[in-house]
């Protein structure tokens, strides 16, 4: 089987993150790069907030961060 090597520093990021074993949501820190690239549903960004002791405002930053890192267009191709 080949896998399909991913040229978008994006689509590469979240296919490392997608693809790890590791529970994600475990540590803080993952569970933090995991929301600003993939997101969390709002189930378990509560049940993560509750974990990590995540204030009302720092879920709100996550989010945020996440809105911003989906609105990332990658540079065209051969564009100087």
């Amino acid at each position: 089987m080949i896998m399909q090597l991913h040229t978008c520093p994006k689509e590469s990021l979240a296919a490392a993150l997608a693809f790890n074993a590791r529970d994600q949501g475990a540590e803080h820190r993952d569970a933090w790069a995991w929301g600003i690239v993939i997101g969390w549903d709002k189930e378990s960004l509560q049940e993560l907030a509750e974990r990590h002791g995540w204030t009302p405002e720092t879920v709100a930053r996550l989010e945020q961060l996440h809105r911003d890192f989906v609105a990332l267009v990658p540079p065209t191709l051969g564009a100087e």
